[in-house]
């Protein structure tokens, strides 16, 4: 899968007959992947290629600053590569001149940067300033450009509900890890670069390591007995993780940290990466009166944790349906 940050740089690779579609694809759940795979059986029939266009950072995070991302970038791009779901990805900066940009010029750069053949796309897409652009100004520019303009069907679950990131982002944040990672195609995951924090835990007796959300805001908020993949290590380790901003010690309720105590593990965690995969709610996070009572929370969550025999669960394969947290 070939990067681009541009529509100059899509223009020198000179991408010819392609198929493209644009969105958030937060997440890349099951229903983002049934357009992709569509839209690399189409351009297959024609020897053609794939493109697929996203923003970052999301259009709402641009304008409201509030949203439970499901992925970061470079989860995206990693699901995406891993996957072999695109041939070309074009990560385009939303900024205020990309905000302001009219759709039909928008249309315009896209034409002039590749061979365009098919723009398959939601009917409820919209797009360009004020979000003015939509199915029907595409379709009108198609004669002018030379493409052909497909309607991508709603693809909803056994429930008969539109799967989309915001539903997944619902679940998750009602706690329904199993529905929610179903949905996704793969468990819920954060990973991050284990950094210094103030060390407190370890005068509990319950050492942590810290990784960033990497995120504006978390679909998850707790403790939870959880899964740990390590960098370089083969083993998955079972966990205590406690998603939030540790109310007790802290009151900036803006800096959120994924905190993850690793059962049974010795040695030293910072600067590796952590994959960190919350698999059953413990309890909401909340503020102890005292460290005293902090302390005793966190061996009861440990205990917990430990009785969940979750590493068991993962080698008899009946933890996670259809995906796998070494991905």
């Amino acid at each position: 899968m070939r990067v681009f940050s541009s529509f100059a740089e899509l223009k020198d690779a000179g991408l010819k007959n392609v198929f493209v579609t644009i969105g958030n694809f937060d997440g890349v759940h099951l229903g983002h992947r049934s357009i992709l795979k569509e839209l690399a059986k189409r351009a297959k029939e024609v020897q053609g290629q794939t493109l697929l266009i996203v923003f970052e950072p999301q259009p709402l995070e641009f304008f409201t600053k509030k949203i439970a991302r499901l992925f970061t970038l470079s989860d995206k791009i990693d699901v995406l590569e891993k996957g072999h779901l695109v041939d070309n990805l074009l990560v385009l900066n939303f900024d205020q001149d990309l905000a302001q940009t009219p759709a039909d010029d928008f249309v315009a750069q896209l034409c002039t940067s590749v061979q365009l053949h098919t723009i398959f796309i939601g009917d409820d897409f919209h797009f360009g300033k004020d979000r003015s652009g939509n199915i029907e100004q595409l379709r009108s520019l198609a004669p002018k450009y030379g493409y052909q303009v497909d309607v991508i069907s709603t693809i909803t679950n056994e429930n008969k509900q539109r799967v989309s990131s915001t539903l997944i982002r619902s679940l998750l944040a009602a706690n329904q890890l199993k529905t929610a990672n179903e949905l996704l195609g793969q468990p819920f995951s954060f990973t991050g670069v284990v950094e210094k924090g103030r060390q407190l835990a370890r005068t509990l007796d319950a050492p942590t390591a810290n990784i960033q959300i990497n995120r504006v805001l978390s679909p998850l908020h707790g403790t939870y007995a959880c899964l740990v993949k390590v960098e370089g290590m083969a083993k998955i380790y079972a966990g205590v993780c406690n998603v939030g901003f540790k109310p007790t010690v802290n009151q900036d309720q803006n800096n959120w940290l994924v905190e993850v105590h690793l059962l049974d593990f010795t040695g030293d965690l910072y600067g590796k990466e952590l994959k960190v995969t919350p698999v059953e709610f413990i309890r909401p996070e909340q503020k102890f009166s005292s460290v005293d009572e902090l302390k005793k929370q966190i061996f009861a969550d440990i205990e917990l944790a430990r009785s969940l025999k979750l590493t068991q669960r993962l080698l008899t394969g009946n933890l996670f349906a259809n995906s796998s947290i070494t991905s």
